[in-house]
């Protein structure tokens, strides 16, 4: 029996709206402009293979991941699409793993680049990398005077291909002025390396929806491919479908008297007699304790507010004024239900929370179930 089938819980999968939100995407950039889809995070809570291998059969020419052990399962699933490191493969350990899973690392260190160069030397081969610099968000990246070193002795690396040069947006996702002098900072830097790096990127999910560094010829979009947006006011940007529904069961009912209290702490107390539902779903699974008292599921096509303190396995949600609820019912977490939707953005304003956070921490617990 599969998985799913012995939990009500799971997480539904539409590669459908994957496949209209690159298409979407690949509009508005223009043909002229390549994606690197970001994967990391388990393709921020989809499940990574499932979504790589539908990228991959839409020809996305490339993919990115944070991590190496990323990256290592994404080749044992048998993807074969060039898969960039963005974040942990510039470490010597990582090497030989870097070399046997055809990974491309991002350098942000010149003594790491120097090794990887002995590295590959070694093997009488040239290693394909990217080089990060810092425009100011001081997170990663070659600073400007590293840059500056780097440059002058780039000529040397004569085991390296350098195939792009990175930086990353602060605060893509809003306008400001900041946003305009790290686009000016990158270009002249740009401008300055002796060499002409075949792919230039600095463009995340926020940065492409507001037309910021969309001029590179390679954009890097993480969360619009899932049919999120990092923000509420860009909806109006461009169309996009969520890729994930998140839905359980009812498997209890409760009459409950007024004056009564529920879950740990006595968070909640009932001002009327009612009914609740008991889901289970609890922060295990990602529904984080944030959502206690605060959060809302639908149950036959009505919202219903989450009562008491969301528990480790289970939370509660009050239906009395869905008198027609049974044990059984389909509750949707996340995702429409009749002419009501539940959106992750709607899910991340209530516990002033991001998007990514709230999908990121759907939990293995929880099936991905690919929609056929």
């Amino acid at each position: 029996m599969s998985q799913h089938l012995l939990r009500p819980t799971v997480a539904e999968i539409d590669l459908s709206a994957l496949e209209f939100n690159v298409k979407q995407l690949q509009q508005k950039i223009g043909p002229k402009v390549s994606i690197m889809a970001v994967v990391k995070a388990n393709a921020y809570g989809h499940g990574d293979s499932a979504i790589a291998a539908r990228l991959e059969k839409l020809k996305v020419p490339f993919l990115a991941v944070a991590y190496l052990e990323e990256g290592i399962r994404l080749r044992e699933n048998g993807i074969k699409t060039p898969i960039v490191i963005l974040t942990g493969g510039q470490d010597p350990k990582t090497f030989s793993e870097l070399w046997a899973y055809h990974l491309t690392p991002v350098f942000y260190h010149l003594d790491f680049l120097n090794a990887y160069n002995a590295f590959c030397k070694k093997k009488n081969k040239k290693g394909t990398v990217h080089i990060k610099v810092d425009t100011g968000m001081n997170r990663l990246g070659f600073t400007l005077e590293n840059a500056h070193k780097l440059f002058k002795s780039i000529n040397k690396f004569k085991n390296i291909q350098f195939q792009g040069m990175m930086t990353h947006f602060a605060n893509g996702e809003r306008h400001s002025h900041f946003n305009e002098a790290q686009i000016q900072l990158f270009r002249q830097l740009k401008k300055i390396s002796p060499i002409s790096f075949p792919y230039t990127h600095l463009a995340n999910s926020g940065a492409i929806l507001n037309d910021f560094g969309v001029n590179e010829n390679l954009v890097r979009p993480g969360i619009t491919l899932y049919g999120a947006y990092p923000t509420k006011a860009l909806r109006e940007k461009l169309e996009l479908k969520p890729v994930m529904t998140l839905k359980s069961k009812v498997i209890q009912l409760k009459k409950v008297k007024k004056g009564d209290y529920i879950s740990y702490g006595y968070t909640h107390r009932f001002t009327q007699d009612g009914w609740v539902a008991t889901i289970p779903m609890g922060y295990a699974d990602g529904l984080m304790r944030n959502f206690s008292n605060k959060g809302e599921v639908l149950i036959r096509g009505k919202k219903a507010s989450i009562v008491g303190v969301v528990c480790m396995d289970v939370c509660m949600v009050e239906v009395t004024h869905i008198p027609e609820a049974g044990i059984g019912d389909e509750v949707v977490i996340l995702g429409k239900q009749g002419k009501n939707q539940i959106t992750v953005e709607d899910m991340a304003e209530r516990i002033q929370s991001i998007p990514w956070e709230i999908l990121c921490a759907v939990s293995y617990r929880v099936p991905r179930v690919v929609l056929k």
